[in-house]
């Protein structure tokens, strides 16, 4: 299995559902794997190379995609490759959003079964995806306890598709999950992300040198320290640029950014647009019926 990173999501304890709508002029979806389950719909990628666990094959012009908590996935476009414009929302949720007294009930059966199938991946037919794509565009724009009905929709009327496709041909979970240093690595991160954050300081937190901290999180992430680091501050911005009103000054000092040229720079290499021009797209996709 070609090697993969540790997303940490923007999931907090609070959330029951993320969405992320991304118009993106570079298609990069690194191989990857998070704790939550993760839906994912893309168009106007055609020929880019469709991983989950595997599982290898190439993709249309509308994908539509459930992995389950861990699995390891990702999309790659092929070399040379000239897609542009490519359009994805991307729907976090906690593996343990429904709880056991209420998923065992008889009716949740059917997104039981979909939820325990999404451990190996799931992808679902053309009817199905123009079935639901709607409700795709629906719940980007809707927020609180709307986003939460609007998943149980979604979730209903994919339980109820009959042509689907298991993509992984076992359970594919990335077993460094729970590796102890790992772990409280993200935990500090998520903890402290808004400050400065130095590699002797982190280093230290889990009882390392800055020269095994620094092999350790290129191993398991296929980062520096630096770039997790700025990617989960460009995550994070991304929710608040979607989710709230604020400024991107405001924004930069909120990520933890030292200054906002930084963090302009710093954002259009990530997704390819200015923080400001990435709201001005993510506004009009959501607005899309």
């Amino acid at each position: 299995m070609k090697s993969a990173f540790h997303e940490s999501t923007p999931l907090t304890n609070d959330d029951c559902v993320l969405v992320f709508v991304r118009k993106n002029k570079v298609f990069d979806f690194p191989i990857h794997f998070h704790i939550d389950y993760e839906l994912n719909f893309i168009t106007q990628a055609h020929g880019a190379q469709r991983i989950v666990g595997d599982h290898k094959s190439i993709i249309s012009d509308y994908e539509l995609v459930l992995v389950g908590p861990n699995v390891v996935h990702g999309w790659t476009a092929p070399e040379h490759s000239k897609l542009e414009n490519v359009t994805e929302i991307t729907i976090q949720f906690p593996r343990d959003l429904f709880s056991n007294s209420l998923i065992h009930k008889n009716a949740f059966n059917s997104i039981k079964d979909l939820l325990n199938h999404a451990s190996k991946g799931i992808t679902f037919s053309t009817e199905t995806i123009q079935k639901v794509t709607p409700l795709l565009y629906k719940i980007a724009t809707h927020k609180g306890i709307e986003t939460f009905i609007l998943l149980l929709e979604i979730l209903h009327e994919l339980s109820e598709c009959k042509n689907t496709a298991i993509l992984a041909s076992k359970q594919y979970t990335y077993d460094d999950i729970h590796n102890y240093n790992i772990n409280k690595i993200y935990e500090y991160v998520e903890q402290h992300f808004k400050n400065k954050i130095t590699l002797e300081e982190i280093a230290s937190h889990v009882n390392m040198t800055v020269i095994s901290f620094s092999r350790l999180i290129k191993n398991r992430t296929g980062k520096t320290f630096v770039e997790f680091l700025n990617d989960y501050r460009i995550q994070y911005a991304i929710r608040l640029l979607m989710e709230s009103s604020k400024t991107v000054s405001q924004i930069t000092d909120e990520c933890g950014f030292n200054n906002q040229a930084n963090f302009n720079r710093i954002f259009k290499l990530k997704t390819g647009y200015t923080p400001t021009d990435y709201k001005k797209v993510v506004a009009q996709i959501s607005n899309v019926n």
